[in-house]
């Protein structure tokens, strides 16, 4: 597969700036630096004081289970998922130092609205 996805700003002062790139054969790159303001503060302490719990749906190339049926088995629950949607999670937990925990939808599901409220990532 020879594709490349970008991602891009959609409001604020910088609209349409491309914040990061990726592909299946290189690692994300992230168009952030250390002079933006307050990158200096975030990076001491960290954007959030708990573990963030972060829900996903398996869809590829964005979230996929590693290829490797053992080392599925054998590691912890934020590595047992690929994809481009984990690489950004990964980098920006490191850029933003903040630390996560990633857990499939209930159903692999987004959400649809049912009796008492949503289901899916959305009921989450």
């Amino acid at each position: 597969a020879n594709y490349t996805l970008y991602l891009y700003n959609h409001g604020g002062e910088k609209m349409y700036t491309l914040l990061a790139k990726w592909n299946p054969h290189t690692e994300l790159r992230l168009n952030v630096t250390d002079s933006e303001p307050d990158s200096q503060a975030m990076n001491q302490m960290g954007i959030f004081r708990e573990t963030v719990r972060i829900v996903v749906v398996e869809e590829r190339p964005f979230v996929m289970p590693i290829s490797n049926e053992f080392a599925r088995l054998s590691h912890a629950d934020n590595d047992r998922y690929e994809g481009f949607t984990i690489d950004l999670i990964k980098r920006l937990s490191m850029e933003l130092n903040f630390k996560y925990t990633i857990y499939r939808s209930p159903h692999n599901r987004y959400g649809a609205d049912v009796e008492n409220g949503w289901d899916g990532m959305v009921g989450e």
